[in-house]
């Protein structure tokens, strides 16, 4: 029993002896919650949010369609119409332009004669335009919220029609009344003609009778003359032929009637919903899990270094090699770069595995495969985001006195930069707030280049902007780290 305890004695005192990193143990949790809660804010947050996706709007039918459309995204309470780009009016050219250069996310296009077609008189389609750089639920949210819009729209229409049709059912209500009066009278009519023609052919009968006998007579006698023979008088003669109304015959000629074909054409009536991604290469273009995935993980792969390297340097600072450096006839800069070379050797070998598995193994899996239309730019990218990783790690080594604390607090540092960056977190579903603060880290910008590369089509000249802001970091840390790491023969 005094053993254990001494035990447990000697393990207390050695974790309060590095307290700063007993510290992480609770600041790093902590920091998830806080950072994760506020990054999914817009994910999970009621419509009374102040956080608005901003959505084009294009609207060409300029009619009640367009203004019902318009005013359902703002009613939605998660959406900011945007009509206007650089105090122009959006029209289809610019919307597209400015989501293929990721500018903006989403457009709404609606067509002209949409009106109508929510009447039902013509056939429209409202198209959703999305950054092909954007996850496709957020088309989907866009898409719901216009599908209700036009689902209420055309059964108000409906519902107006339905009463105009009420009023016409009671007015031919009325008639039909009216004509089964006229059909009551006709009948009578009928039946008062029928009665007359069978008298009259009674007369008729007898008549005939009389005329025969008459004939008969006269022929015996040798007294009829020669016209009235050449008649040759036949009772059938007489009989009158009149057709009846059931032997019409009925038409049956198998060919489409005209109210058949407006009911054909009725179907295709309406105004639907549409869902499309668009690009600067002049094609819609449809991004998929691998070319959304892969750039993400290598990136927070790539900056993974960070701890092995701040590790390597922190064990030659606690082994006494550190020191041995400092005395030595060799610069700061160059046994950093000497230190750092390997590592950065692994970094490339890295990203080359990570998207060859993109490229040939993930097809083998079901999953699209990873199509590299512009190896320049994605290898300068990549360069750029290793020489961040590197630089970050040296200001991780720095500021570090034990392993254990390094390990921890770059632990917290890097998923913090992967959820302002977009990685874990799309930066679409993000309050505005934490949207801006992602272009204060790296991952952002290394994220952004390699979308831009891999779904938007953009090239080495187009992706620039990126690479500079990734080795603007860089310089940052490594300056940050020669200046601690200078000091440090006094720290220790």
């Amino acid at each position: 029993m005094v053993q254990t305890a001494a035990i447990i004695v000697k393990e207390t005192k050695l974790l309060l002896r590095d307290f700063s990193a007993l510290i992480m143990l609770f600041v790093l949790p902590a920091m998830f919650i806080l950072i994760l809660s506020v990054a999914l804010q817009g994910a999970f947050s009621n419509t009374d949010t102040d956080e608005r996706i901003e959505v084009l709007v294009v609207d060409l039918d300029r009619g009640e369609a367009g203004e019902a459309l318009t005013e359902a995204l703002r009613d939605a309470g998660r959406f900011t119409v945007v009509t206007e780009i650089d105090g122009r009016p959006v029209t289809r050219r610019r919307a597209v332009d400015a989501l293929g250069r990721g500018r903006y996310k989403i457009g709404v296009v609606i067509p002209a004669g949409a009106s109508k077609a929510l009447d039902l008189e013509a056939e429209g389609t409202v198209e959703i335009l999305v950054d092909p750089a954007v996850s496709g639920e957020l088309g989907s949210a866009v898409k719901g919220t216009l599908d209700g819009a036009v689902f209420v729209e055309t059964v108000d229409g409906l519902g107006s029609k339905t009463l105009k049709l009420k009023r016409t059912v009671g007015d031919l209500e009325d008639a039909t009344r009216q004509l089964e009066k006229t059909v009551e009278t006709f009948e009578e009519t009928t039946k008062c003609l029928e009665g007359a023609v069978e008298k009259l052919k009674t007369k008729l009968d007898e008549v005939r009778v009389t005329v025969r006998r008459a004939f008969v007579q006269a022929q015996t006698k040798g007294t009829v003359p020669e016209g009235l023979m050449s008649m040759g008088g036949d009772s059938k003669s007489l009989e009158l032929d009149c057709p009846r109304p059931e032997k019409v015959a009925e038409r049956n000629s198998g060919e489409p009637t005209d109210e058949e074909e407006d009911n054909d054409a009725d179907e295709r009536r309406g105004l639907s919903v549409t869902q499309a991604y668009t690009s600067t290469r002049g094609r819609p273009v449809r991004p998929n899990s691998v070319q959304q995935s892969v750039p993400g993980w290598t990136i927070f792969a790539l900056f993974w270094i960070v701890q092995i390297l701040a590790v390597n340097i922190i064990n030659d600072r606690q082994s006494g090699a550190f020191k041995r450096v400092l005395v030595a006839p060799i610069s700061m800069w160059k046994y950093l770069a000497a230190k750092t070379v390997p590592f950065f050797i692994i970094n490339l070998l890295q990203a080359v595995v990570m998207f060859s598995i993109g490229v040939f193994v993930l097809p083998f899996l079901g999953c699209p495969r990873l199509e590299i239309t512009n190896v320049g730019a994605l290898v300068a990218l990549t360069v750029a985001v290793s020489v961040v990783s590197i630089s970050f790690g040296l200001l991780m080594a720095a500021v570090s006195r034990t392993i254990l604390f390094v390990a921890a607090f770059s632990t917290l540092v890097l998923v913090i930069m992967g959820v302002l960056g977009g990685i874990m977190v799309p930066k679409v579903i993000m309050p505005a707030t934490m949207q801006r603060v992602s272009s204060y880290v790296p991952h952002g910008w290394a994220l952004d280049g390699y979308l831009d590369v891999l779904v938007r089509g953009f090239g080495l000249e187009q992706v620039l902007h990126d690479i500079w802001a990734l080795l603007g970091f860089a310089v940052v840390f490594f300056v940050l780290a020669m200046w601690r790491l200078g000091r440090m023969s006094t720290l220790d």
